[in-house]
């Protein structure tokens, strides 16, 4: 059993829409949730792709152009990904950097990182998605939402930060190295554990 401690992070987003590269129709609903702001634990939220709970892994061709190319993109060059799918919902699948390397003609798979992909119904990512919406207007620099507590009380409220809780900090799949930004590691049973000051 894994063993989940008190949050001791804070949590902030970035919508894709906002940098200005991209049509925003083409990168609408697409966002990241940023845990730990100081270090940027980035979870990018992508919307369905079709027919990526047929093949594994999927085709792709690079076309920037393409709404369906365009999410399969985003996925690639991700680190970790949570994207609906109600045949899959509540499985977690990884692309291997070779794989990625061979998407990108890139000779070099060392250079390139695998890719965690998180599979939840197309019901809750709506859910996300709106309650990113309402705590998105919180101000996430004031000094009292950068308390514990301020995760602990929305996580009463909405769904968004349980999940990040009990489905990505609690995976077995977020490296040791991101779990020390968010001053935790893994003991010798795979628990999730507070790392002492």
């Amino acid at each position: 059993m894994h063993l989940i401690p008190k949050y001791n992070f804070n949590i902030s987003f970035l919508e894709e829409i906002d940098n200005d590269l991209y049509p925003e129709d083409l990168v609408i609903d697409i966002f990241d949730v940023i845990m730990n702001s100081k270090l940027g634990i980035y979870i990018k939220f992508i919307p369905e792709i079709d027919g990526i709970d047929e093949k594994w892994p999927f085709d792709f061709e690079y076309d920037d152009s393409s709404i369906q190319n365009l999410r399969k993109m985003f996925l690639l060059e991700s680190k970790y990904v949570v994207t609906p799918s109600d045949k899959w919902k509540g499985k977690t699948k990884k692309i291997s950097k070779e794989f990625i390397a061979k998407c990108f003609h890139a000779d070099d798979a060392e250079k390139i990182q695998d890719v965690i992909v998180f599979f939840i119904s197309k019901e809750d990512f709506e859910l996300y998605k709106n309650e990113k919406e309402k705590i998105s207007t919180f101000d996430m620099d004031s000094e009292d939402k950068l308390h514990p507590k301020f995760i602990d009380d929305l996580e009463k409220e909405y769904k968004l930060p349980g999940f990040l809780k009990n489905r990505i900090i609690n995976s077995p799949y977020l490296s040791d190295e991101d779990l020390s930004y968010l001053k935790r590691k893994r003991d010798a049973n795979g628990n999730i554990i507070l790392l002492k000051d």
